[in-house]
């Protein structure tokens, strides 16, 4: 079975765009691929404006799917592991709160029976990303963390 998720992206003014990974929706899936899109815009790569900066998840996407090498035909229906979307899915397992002004991730867990339409969770880990240091996690229970930040590489 899938392990879905959404991806919110937002900005200072409060706008926000939505994406949705139907597959590899976990923290280990998923932060990664997150990781490398925040990382540009905090390097200059990528502009802090959402509308200009939000379409490069859906690149990241695609080099993910291709990297698979999956047999032929199969993209001709999937652009890619992140799509847009227009809203929560009611079958995530994880919400992913992207903040391009202060260049933070937040992962959030949509505990199971919950109405996730309306549902933002609870989160368990923050990660604050900054020019030329790794970046900085915070995790809600430090003791035993339901996941662990790796690295983010290229």
């Amino acid at each position: 079975m899938s392990t879905r998720a959404n991806i919110v992206v937002k900005d200072e003014y409060k706008a926000r765009l939505w994406f949705y990974r139907h597959s590899d929706g976990y923290p280990g899936g998923t932060l990664n691929i997150l990781g490398k899109f925040m990382q540009a815009v905090v390097d200059g790569k990528l502009r802090d404006n959402l509308s200009q900066s939000a379409g490069y998840l859906i690149q990241l996407g695609h080099d993910e799917l291709v990297s698979y090498n999956l047999p032929d035909g199969y993209l001709g229906w999937k652009v890619g592991t992140i799509e847009p979307t227009t809203g929560q899915h009611g079958d995530i397992e994880f919400l992913y709160i992207l903040d391009i002004s202060k260049k933070t991730i937040e992962a959030r867990v949509i505990p199971y029976g919950f109405d996730t339409k309306h549902s933002r969770g609870k989160w368990i880990a923050r990660i604050q990303f900054l020019r030329d240091e790794s970046p900085q996690v915070t995790y809600k229970n430090p003791q035993s963390p339901a996941f662990k930040v790796e690295v983010f590489q290229d």
